[in-house]
């Protein structure tokens, strides 16, 4: 038996569909990826506070992302979306907002914005938005 399959060569796999629930997630990690190297990308490394807050809340991000892809739970997309808003005003904390480094509160405001949007289009494709009454 094991000859033949020997004779047979390689199967091809049959891959599934990609789902909201392997997609999202995945993308929420990029975002995560993106925010740790970005302070480097975009020169405002510099700047202690904004650099290291990206590098943290980029870390957590991919930390419950990948998580997520391992066991859904609403509570790694509340961890997420908590995340997403702390990036939006987190410019104002550490100078960003309105200083010389512009584009790291642009950037902070971008990835968090789509954070939520991520995370939001996750609650959605889990149902975990639909109430059952009864």
């Amino acid at each position: 038996m094991i000859m033949h399959n020997l004779l047979e060569g390689p199967k091809k796999r049959a891959w599934a569909k990609p789902t909201p629930a392997v997609v999202i997630p995945s993308l929420i990690f990029l975002l995560g990826l993106w925010l740790v190297l970005s302070p480097f990308v975009l020169g405002y490394a510099g700047i202690v506070g904004a650099a290291w807050n990206d590098l943290v809340m980029g870390i957590l991000i991919n930390v419950s992302a990948y998580s997520y892809l391992r066991q859904p739970r609403s509570s790694l997309i509340t961890v997420q979306i908590l995340v997403g808003g702390w990036l939006i005003l987190s410019p104002w904390f550490f100078g960003t907002a309105y200083g010389t480094q512009f584009s790291a509160a642009i950037n902070e405001w971008v990835v968090g914005f789509v954070m939520i949007a991520l995370a939001t289009a996750g609650i959605q494709s889990n149902g975990w938005a639909k109430r059952t009454v009864g």
